[in-house]
């Protein structure tokens, strides 16, 4: 027997083997897509926490922007500008936060617990300014929403209060 006959079993089975491996198709992987955010400003008046008419139409834009079948978090930062002492304009921009985030649930597309509510004060302003500045990009309350489909978010933003009060989350989106 020839050296050559005797390597055609052999190469008939590689080759078979190839042609099964090459005929075998991976299945496809379904494409999730990649998390959203929006990010939106609320504004308000000097001193005040109320909830203006073209503060409402931001805040009915907010809900009409959550889908119905999707995961979301919602993170809501009050702010104040420099104007009056900082206790006060903490307590101010609480206020504000609070009052957006009822107002988002209001709106009957964003739930309560998927709300993470923040507040600044006078600390980390919009717009850098001086002492008892009157800046209306600093009143305000910045909303971030982020949407994915079910299983896509990854990890939550850590819950609720006083950033400046909490240096270990400094880096989280919102703070």
């Amino acid at each position: 027997m020839s050296a050559f006959t005797s390597w055609r079993p052999l190469a008939a089975v590689a080759g078979a083997s190839l042609l099964a491996a090459c005929a075998y198709q991976q299945p496809p992987v379904a494409s999730v897509p990649p998390p959203v955010s929006n990010t939106y400003q609320v504004s308000f008046d000097t001193g005040r926490w109320d909830i203006d008419p073209d503060a409402q139409m931001t805040i009915a834009s907010i809900g009409a922007s959550v889908p119905g079948d999707s995961r979301v978090i919602v993170t809501v930062v009050g702010k104040a500008d420099t104007v009056g002492n900082a206790k006060a304009n903490m307590a101010l921009s609480q206020k504000r936060a609070h009052q957006v985030a009822e107002a988002l649930v209001a709106t009957g597309r964003v739930p309560a617990s998927s709300i993470d509510i923040r507040w600044t004060g006078e600390n980390q302003l919009n717009v850098p300014t001086g002492q008892n500045v009157a800046e209306r990009r600093n009143r305000s309350v910045t909303v971030t929403v982020q949407t994915a489909a079910l299983g896509n978010l990854g990890p939550t933003v850590p819950s609720g209060g006083n950033c400046y009060d909490k240096p270990e989350q400094a880096s989280v989106p919102g703070c």
